[in-house]
């Protein structure tokens, strides 16, 4: 049953509201194999094999307990039940829009952890960029093998219906862009792949921030790099998706040959040719009216 708006009833759609999902226990124990790999995509220097690992980063935590790509779904609970409910009602895209962590106690090496999500919040249908939509926030909960919490997590997702005839510029999302980022997209604008650099120690970051990390200097600008790097991992998207991305797709991070690491799309690559460590060289995509997008492709073989 729809409003005369087209939006659910409300009625039903609240009465989802404090329902909790099914306890999801992690398949594996805490480990450090997986904390060495999670540093090392961080780019942190604690990596060293010789290094004993106790503790797992606090940021890991809900890695624990993320379900196996292509696990088959519960559709009895109440989380599925939502979501399905709303598909119905022509509310079938999805995508993340922000999220909360609270660290709790240290989760150590061993540890068998489990999280609970319970739905807090739906909101009335509201108009956003991508459509008509409904903001649904959960709070997850994650315990230890001791019943313990660990810590928590506020998650919220948008359920929108999609266009049905999506014109080119509406295809594809636009950035997120803050005074901190926009030479980044007006670079790539230009054809210029540019990361911040400190003007005081000389080091690069990315993502820019308002600060040099390294020395707390405000004397940033942004500094042009080559464009060519390496792929240092990638991940493969099956869901959620939404147009112009085509599933399974490659999110790659890159490992720029001045240092940085940048998060980005590959384009022109199988899937199954996708190599770690392969030579990867950037290449842009214009964002209407004035915005560009790194994106990158296999290097050349003539490229010096």
């Amino acid at each position: 049953m729809k409003t005369e708006e087209g939006q659910p009833e409300v009625t039903a759609l609240q009465s989802f509201v404090g329902r909790s999902g099914s306890p999801q226990m992690g398949r594996d124990p805490v480990n450090a194999v997986m904390v060495r790999h999670w540093r090392a995509a961080m780019g942190e220097e604690e990596n060293d094999a010789s290094t004993e690992v106790s503790i797992a980063p606090p940021a890991m935590l809900q890695v624990w307990t993320m379900p196996e790509p292509g696990a088959l779904v519960d559709r009895n609970d109440p989380i599925t039940k939502l979501f399905d409910y709303l598909d119905a009602q022509g509310f079938t895209g999805i995508v993340a829009t922000n999220s909360e962590h609270d660290y709790l106690l240290p989760v150590q090496i061993g540890d068998r952890i489990t999280s609970i999500k319970t739905i807090s919040e739906i909101s009335d249908v509201k108009k956003t960029g991508l459509g008509l939509g409904h903001f649904i926030t959960s709070n997850v909960v994650f315990m230890n093998q001791k019943g313990e919490t660990v810590g928590s997590q506020m998650h919220r997702v948008l359920k929108y219906r999609p266009p049905e005839k999506p014109g080119p510029a509406a295809q594809r999302p636009r950035p997120n862009v803050t005074l901190d980022t926009v030479f980044f997209f007006e670079g790539a604008a230009q054809g210029k792949l540019l990361i911040q650099g400190c003007q005081g120690c000389g080091n690069l970051h990315h993502p820019p921030t308002a600060a040099c990390r390294d020395c707390g200097s405000l004397d940033l600008a942004p500094v042009e790099m080559s464009g060519r790097g390496t792929l240092f991992t990638y991940t493969v998207v099956h869901a959620p998706v939404s147009p112009p991305f085509v599933a399974p797709y490659p999110v790659i991070l890159v490992e720029l040959e001045e240092g940085p690491r940048v998060v980005s799309e590959l384009h022109g690559v199988a899937s199954e040719d996708i190599r770690i460590g392969m030579e990867l060289e950037v290449d842009f995509i214009d964002l209407p009216p004035d915005f560009g997008l790194p994106i990158f492709r296999a290097r050349r073989s003539n490229d010096g």
